[in-house]
């Protein structure tokens, strides 16, 4: 027996513990970009090492079981090579390490690899999995058997044996606090647990983890003592009752403005009890502004002008503060997810998206259904695939009535890096609003700042020229504020009278920096003058809802900073996790200044506006408009909250779920089909001409179920060649994203003899 275990603890060394230790030492490498940094991650937490080579180890223990050790040890390496390598690419274009659930994003990552990859590195990476295919292959045919030297009564309970003690030494690590089962920032976490545990932690630890304190009777106390608090108050300042109409966004509002300093030294947040419109008259608009916030917060830059200057006009005028989002660099829906549901990130698995998992299987509670019971009308619109993040799905679980994605809109611009602009956004705003009789809600999901950014020069003329301050003089942006712009010119540029800056000037728009990268400079300019256009964009965008005729409050914010490789000392604020929120609206509120968490926002906008219900609103409002409120009482809360409604019994709802998902509508402006011809064309082959409305680029025309190859016309035509249509072929207009996944269709025409040519 002796010899048995010797013999079996020998096998272990040689095939487990050995390649994991090497294993371990190359996806650090990768996820390090640098082997000297691995090796001193080796040197200065070598238990930690240990550890995670012992998790390689555990995997590769199966390979003791088989006759083909090879092959098995070669499959099983080649998966943790895989994940190395995986996150190495990614965090070339994003901040966010590599975890479990971005294996159910593969789909969204095929559809826009052309945005970070160049064609020869897609082509790379086919080739890799070509060749990791066939020398798996190989292997299975051409490498060596070995007989089952250890007894299968022996080998079984010590492979059980390794997976226990890496069980036991994991749990040792949690209750000791050497690791973290919850991660506040995945890429320190990655690089301070290592990337086996961090990514098996992502794939074992979804969802919320059942509180400890859990239960029927302690749920039924958090609704009862919600119920009895008092309703919000708003903060709208009171008297300013009669809506004001203007033809400059933002005149005549901010008749009694505070200033930042006085806001945020205030510890109440100075809500008034009579809001300007408690009946739900007014619109509320959310837009999530693509890797949007202040670039001046950027240390050691400087720009040619302020590169967002109506943005600037709107922090100064209106109620404002800074916004902590979920994320960095990447994970637009996961603060989506917070703002929309009220809902902190913070109680899930390390790295999950929502919209993958629970959304996929359940409603939860929201902003769209707590406005709903009041009779708004909810939309979404985004920019972008209808599919990205399954959101053609999810927002039926979240309360949408309708979702206008990129599929459903007209007079589309690309940025260079194929992104679409947001001015088109304007116009289906506009569009939006115009659809229903009622108050709508609208949630704006822009696109344009988006990366990966160009590590080359890709804008011919740029309007926003940067530099790097190479005095320590230069580094700080003057506080001193110039005198308002009274001319009719600045007026007219700015969207109405605004405080200036003075800005550093960039000397060039050449390269020159010992700080950045030349890759990251060009990358800055370029998110700059992005920047630049969608803070016209805003303009525009205040300028038309100023002058509707219904009263509308428009929240704006970034959803998370870009994905450059920003410090914590890089930024102004020091905050890698902060972007900035404005609340603006076409009549008069009393300007605040309140940092929020994204799961708090909405809570508090509809606080402001003194309207909405529901309970994670309620427990949000009695904890914002305390002061000295227990936190951790807060979050134990919130958390309980949580679990119920999407994991547990549901107990704050007496049981039963009360939200049922909607029949999202994709569009609000319906595709129709009017008539279908069979025409001749000059070169003798027969056209297919489509008549009808709302068409787009997107639309594409079936016979039956075959895709014709679609020539867009106009809105109202559409072409194609026809395969030579028959009486009773059924015709239909399809919207075909970049994906090729078909998102809305018409209703079927069915072909008679007079639609075929003659």
């Amino acid at each position: 027996m002796r010899e048995k275990v010797r013999t079996i603890f020998k096998q272990f060394l040689t095939w487990c513990v050995l390649p994991a230790a090497g294993l371990n030492l190359f996806i650090e490498t990768l996820s390090r970009c640098s082997l000297w940094e691995a090796a001193g991650y080796l040197l200065i937490d070598p238990l930690i090492f240990l550890y995670n080579t012992l998790i390689i180890a555990a995997t590769l223990s199966v390979t003791l079981l088989v006759r083909r050790r090879v092959f098995a040890g070669f499959l099983i390496s080649l998966v943790w090579a895989v994940i190395g390598i995986t996150d190495f690419v990614l965090l070339r274009f994003r901040t966010t390490p590599f975890t479990a659930v971005d294996l159910l994003m593969v789909k969204s990552a095929f559809s826009i690899m052309g945005h970070y990859l160049s064609i020869f590195e897609i082509l790379l990476i086919f080739a890799g999995i070509a060749l990791a295919a066939a020398g798996c292959v190989f292997l299975w045919k051409k490498a060596p058997k070995y007989r089952q030297a250890i007894p299968y009564p022996v080998a079984v309970p010590f492979c059980a044996g390794v997976v226990a003690v890496t069980l036991l030494l994991t749990n040792l690590g949690t209750h000791l606090g050497l690791l973290a089962v919850n991660f506040g920032n995945l890429a320190d976490a990655f690089h301070s647990y290592g990337l086996p545990y961090c990514f098996m932690n992502s794939l074992l630890n979804t969802g919320i983890d059942k509180p400890d304190s859990y239960s029927t009777d302690l749920v039924e106390s958090i609704v009862e003592s919600l119920e009895q608090s008092t309703g919000a108050a708003s903060s709208v300042e009171p008297g300013k009752e009669d809506f004001a109409s203007s033809d400059e966004p933002g005149e005549g509002a901010l008749s009694d403005t505070a200033s930042s300093s006085e806001a945020d030294s205030s510890s109440d947040t100075g809500q008034d009890a009579s809001p300007a419109y408690p009946d739900t008259s007014v619109n509320i608009l959310f837009l999530q502004l693509e890797s949007f916030f202040d670039p001046t917060l950027i240390e050691n830059l400087k720009y040619s002008e302020d590169p967002v200057p109506f943005y600037r006009y709107l922090k100064e005028n209106y109620t404002t503060g800074y916004l902590n989002v979920p994320s960095i660099g990447a994970g637009t829906a996961n603060t989506e997810f917070e703002v929309i549901t009220g809902m902190n990130l913070d109680f899930f698995g390390p790295g999950e998206y929502p919209y993958k998992t629970i959304l996929k299987q359940t409603t939860a509670e929201s902003i769209c259904y707590v406005l709903k019971s009041l009779g708004y009308a909810t939309h979404a619109i985004h920019n972008n695939d209808a599919t990205f993040y399954d959101r053609h799905i999810v927002f039926s679980q979240l309360g949408f009535d309708t979702f206008t994605p990129i599929e459903y809109m007209e007079q589309i611009e690309m940025t260079p890096l194929g992104w679409a602009k947001d001015s088109v956004l304007t116009e289906e705003i506009a569009k939006t609003l115009d659809s229903t009789q009622g108050a709508d809600f609208i949630y704006t999901i822009s696109v344009q700042g988006h990366g990966a950014y160009p590590e080359t020069a890709v804008l011919e003329d740029p309007e926003i020229t940067i530099s790097i301050a190479d005095e320590e003089a230069d580094m700080e942006r003057s506080s001193t504020e110039l005198q308002t712009l009274g001319s009719d010119s600045a007026d007219d540029d700015a969207g109405g009278p605004f405080i200036e800056k003075e800005f550093p000037e960039a000397s060039s728009s050449g390269y020159s920096s010992e700080e950045y990268s030349e890759e990251e400079y060009y990358g800055l300019l370029y998110y700059v003058n992005q920047l630049h256009e969608m803070d016209d964009f805003l303009r525009d965008l205040t300028d038309m809802l100023s002058k509707r005729e219904e009263p509308v409050v428009l929240v704006l914010y970034g959803d998370h900073l870009p994905g450059f490789s920003f410090t914590e000392e890089d930024l102004e604020n020091g905050n890698l996790y902060q972007t900035q929120y404005v609340m603006w609206s076409n009549f008069e509120m009393k300007r605040e200044y309140r940092d929020l968490e994204a799961y708090q926002l909405y809570s508090y906008i509809l606080g402001r506006l003194g309207t909405g219900d529901g309970l994670i609103m309620k427990l949000h409002q009695r904890y914002l408009n305390t002061e000295d409120a227990n936190q951790e009482m807060y979050l134990e809360e919130l958390e309980i909250l949580e679990y119920d409604m999407l994991y547990g019994d549901l107990d704050c709802y007496g049981g039963e779920n009360p939200y049922e998902p909607t029949e999202l509508v994709l569009g609000v402006s319906p595709m129709e089909m009017e008539s279908v011809t069979e025409t001749a064309s000059d070169d003798g082959n027969p056209t297919l001409r489509v008549e009808g409305r709302n068409f787009t680029s997107f639309s594409r025309i079936f016979v039956n179920e075959d895709e014709l190859e679609t020539v867009f016309l106009d809105s109202s035509t559409l072409l194609a060649q026809s395969p030579g249509i028959q009486d009773g072929d059924v015709i239909t207009v399809r919207q075909v994203g970049k994906d090729h996944s078909v998102v809305g269709s018409t209703e079927e025409y069915a072909v008679t003899e007079h639609d075929i040519m003659k």
